[in-house]
């Protein structure tokens, strides 16, 4: 029973080593001398300094900082809203319409997005491009919000018609694990083509 455990856990390991091994490798070399990064010269803090000297590339920063939070707080208010609207409803077309920006490649989206935007004559700044990101998080808000209700529908199912219920809670959260995931691998599949 051990050898199972430690095989999955071996190759847990060998799987985080291979998604994180390359942004380690971008970390080291951050602190490298050269200009190139093609060959080691020699350790410096000399582009961190250039960086935090740097004031255009801070207000950048900051600029994301303010799009993720408010682009985070947006999807997740009206993703939770159209979700438990659209759960209650049952209507494909609008669900459809509200899931379809994770299912459309992000280039196309963002280029739709801008010439709605200029057609609508808003102007391109912060707000147009919070708002561009909101739109594409809100499918993945809701995707997330389904998978969590079908998989509470289902608890209270089994909880309703079975004498064994508590044995049915690891199916449930094994559900919703792989529907969470089902929707991040076809974010990740549309990302990759």
């Amino acid at each position: 029973m051990a050898r199972p455990l430690l095989a999955q856990m071996a190759l847990g390991g060998l799987l985080y080593a291979f998604l994180y091994a390359p942004l380690a490798v971008v970390v080291i070399y951050s602190f490298n001398a050269s200009r190139l990064n093609a060959e080691w010269v020699g350790f410096t803090l000399h582009w961190y300094r250039e960086l935090l000297s740097d004031g255009d590339m801070l207000a950048a920063a900051g600029n994301s900082l303010l799009v993720a939070l408010a682009c985070s707080l947006l999807s997740t208010l009206l993703g939770t809203l159209a979700a438990l609207a659209l759960w209650q409803r049952r209507q494909p077309l609008l669900t459809a319409l509200v899931l379809g920006p994770v299912a459309v490649p992000e280039v196309l989206l963002g280029v739709s997005l801008l010439l709605a935007f200029v057609l609508l004559e808003v102007s391109l700044g912060l707000v147009s491009i919070t708002l561009a990101h909101t739109v594409f998080a809100i499918g993945f808000v809701v995707s997330f919000i389904f998978a969590m209700l079908a998989v509470r529908a289902l608890l209270k199912f089994i909880g309703n018609h079975s004498y064994a219920a508590f044995a049915w809670y690891r199916i449930a959260f094994g559900l919703l694990i792989l529907a969470t995931w089902q929707f991040g691998w076809i974010d990740w599949s549309t990302a990759q083509g």
